[in-house]
């Protein structure tokens, strides 16, 4: 896959993963208020339901971002695009409040500037560049590059949890 094509692979799975997550916030607010009601009223919702299905379909979206990407490109898009997208969402679906005033705005608007930053800067850290491969590759002892791992049955690396192969296709199309 051409490298353009790849990064626009990656950062609309990202994104389709961030709103899953909005969705599955929203969802579980009102699970939560069902669950209030009755564990019968409960598992008689379509809101159940529909939880489970976008928790498991944001999970494969986000695990084909991952995939498809490097984390330090993938998980910034997901974590800035999930609150803002929950914040909507909240105001839409349940009549949540934000504060109009001029310092409330100001106070909001500080607080999503630097929670975008502190997305941004953690994505990029040294530590997750050392961890899972940045521009130089994982490290080993001594600073030296580790190994290449053999690709397990599944596309992964052998070691459970590690970062996938490279040439590995995501999850989803």
């Amino acid at each position: 896959m051409p490298p353009l094509a790849r990064r626009i692979a990656w950062s609309l799975l990202a994104f389709a993963a961030a709103i899953c997550f909005a969705l599955l916030a929203l969802l579980t607010k009102a699970f939560t208020h069902l669950v209030s009601q009755g564990v019968s009223v409960a598992l008689l919702s379509w809101q159940t339901y529909a939880l489970i299905g976008v928790g498991i379909v944001g999970f494969l979206f986000s695990q084909s971002a991952y995939q498809a990407g490097s984390l330090e490109s993938s998980l910034p898009i997901i974590d800035t695009v999930e609150p803002t997208v929950a914040v909507l969402l909240g105001v839409l679906a349940f009549n949540e409040h934000v504060s109009l005033t001029v310092v409330g705005l100001a106070t909001q608007a500080i607080g999503g500037f630097l929670a975008v930053g502190g997305v941004f800067v953690l994505g990029r850290s040294a530590l997750l560049l050392d961890a899972y491969g940045g521009p130089q590759g994982p490290k080993g002892p001594k600073g030296q590059p580790e190994p290449k791992e053999q690709p397990g049955p599944h596309g992964g690396n052998a070691i459970c949890g590690g970062p996938a192969a490279e040439g590995t296709e995501p999850l989803l199309p």
